[in-house]
């Protein structure tokens, strides 16, 4: 019996080769990866496509558009014919050759004229096939339908092409977003779902890779998408919107910051420090004095274009200022407060989607075990019995392991802790650099600083 993958190879193999045959100059595995996502809503990995295009051994092409000048012909060679062509060079060469199982076709001249009309008859009714495909891709995603290829972690396809949510993977998805969120890293996420033994929607294990489609794609917030189109309000929701939003913008700031993990000296604003006068990022720089000493300070990304007239901006100055501002707003009120919702949102965590899918899952598989039990007693096919209860009992395990580990993330707290734990933010050392790192992560969200003023606000949405 062929695999569902050996399946979805063979479709994906048809279309690269289409894609490939059209295309006047080389293209790799990355461009036709784009083209598979934008043309036929196929999403796979750049690396599977290489891996395909390697098996498939297709002719190279010019990296380099030949100069030449156009004559108009009655007869246009299709780019698919001319692959076929060099093909068979190749094999002539070696001395094989190709013989059709159903057509039986000379060595003579008439031969040859048969076998470019057969291979022009099955190009004409691959590509009118293409095109009926192409047509009836674009009407199903007119109506927000599926239009085939691999369906997204945290949704299934009805029989009528609608999606809807899987009740089992969609706390997953709403797990990656939250940890993110949070401050958790894609190696973290990674290694905390394989943990869990999750896996994707191919049933492989998660990898970087992975988590940033997952963190990307907009259907998750309700937005179908369409060869750049997109439809709001079109898809089951699994994310909400302040959720998803909040994630594209620490996705965005990360990528504006790349060289914030290879210096050696910590600019703590960095991706929350704005220019007041053009709203763009303010970055770290550093600067050798006529003394030989190295300075540092915080400059607008714009003035560096000579764009803004924004003045640069000493670190440790404006570190000092708002780490200072910062402790002032930890009064006994405000510590009060913010201590009485976190243990309010503690509580609610506490039933987790997670939680309950392990906990409905465990009862499943009491109830499966119950059913095998009763049959062994009327000596019902008595050995595949006998392994199914092992698996049961090995699931069950499997269970109550990750319940266990489910458990102690959401540890009981109290008011009393909260505010023992807040106070401690209150009372830090402010020379210690995790301590300054910290408190700006955990209560500042953006600041716009002017030339004579600044304005901090501070988060509100965790």
């Amino acid at each position: 019996m062929v695999s569902q993958r050996t399946v979805e190879n063979q479709e994906i193999r048809s279309k690269i080769l289409t894609i490939y045959s059209s295309a006047k100059k080389r293209l790799g595995s990355y461009k036709i990866c784009r083209r598979l996502d934008v043309e036929y809503g196929i999403y796979i990995s750049t690396g599977r496509v290489y891996r395909l295009m390697k098996f498939m051994n297709l002719p190279k092409m010019s990296t380099v558009k030949p100069v030449f000048k156009s004559v108009k012909s009655d007869s246009n060679i299709p780019c698919t014919n001319v692959v076929n062509q060099k093909f068979n060079t190749k094999l002539n060469k070696n001395g094989v050759r190709v013989l059709s199982a159903r057509e039986n076709i000379s060595d003579d001249a008439s031969g040859v004229l048969m076998e470019a009309v057969l291979e022009g008859l099955a190009e004409y009714y691959s590509k009118e096939l293409g095109q009926k495909t192409k047509r009836g891709m674009d009407i199903n995603a007119e109506k927000c339908l599926c239009t085939g290829g691999n369906v997204a972690i945290g949704y299934k396809v009805d029989k009528n092409k609608q999606f809807y949510v899987d009740e089992d993977a969609a706390p997953i998805v709403l797990k990656i977003f939250e940890m993110y969120a949070t401050g958790s890293t894609m190696a973290e996420i990674v290694r905390f779902l394989n943990t869990q033994k999750f896996t994707t929607s191919y049933g492989n294990e998660f990898n970087k890779n992975s988590i940033n489609r997952i963190l990307t794609n907009k259907r998750y917030a309700g937005i179908y998408t369409y060869k750049g189109k997109e439809f709001p309000d079109s898809m089951p929701r699994i994310v909400p919107d302040i959720l998803f939003y909040e994630v594209q913008d620490m996705i965005q700031k990360k990528k504006k910051a790349p060289a914030r993990a290879k210096t050696s000296v910590d600019y703590i604003l960095t991706t929350k420090l704005f220019c007041g006068h053009c709203k763009a990022a303010m970055i770290g720089i550093s600067g050798t004095g006529n003394s030989g000493g190295k300075y540092h300070y915080y400059q607008c990304v714009n003035n560096r274009k000579k764009q803004c007239n924004k003045k640069t901006v000493k670190k440790e100055y404006i570190e000092d200022i708002v780490v200072n501002e910062t402790r002032r707003l930890l009064t006994n009120e405000n510590i009060d407060i913010i201590s009485r919702q976190i243990v309010d949102l503690s509580e609610k965590e506490k039933n987790s989607d997670t939680f309950k899918r392990l906990q409905r899952l465990l009862k499943e598989n009491d109830k499966a075990s119950t059913n095998l039990m009763n049959a062994l007693k009327q000596g019902k096919a008595v050995d595949i019995i006998l392994e199914e209860i092992e698996k049961m009992k090995q699931e069950r395990t499997d269970l109550e392991l990750q319940i266990q580990v489910e458990t102690p993330q959401h540890p009981t707290l109290t008011i009393h802790l909260v505010k023992v734990f807040m106070k401690k933010f209150k009372n830090g050392d402010v020379n210690d650099i995790a301590y300054r790192k910290a408190l700006i992560d955990t209560f500042v969200g953006k600041i716009y600083v002017y030339d004579d003023k600044m304005a901090i606000l501070v988060q509100c949405t965790r």
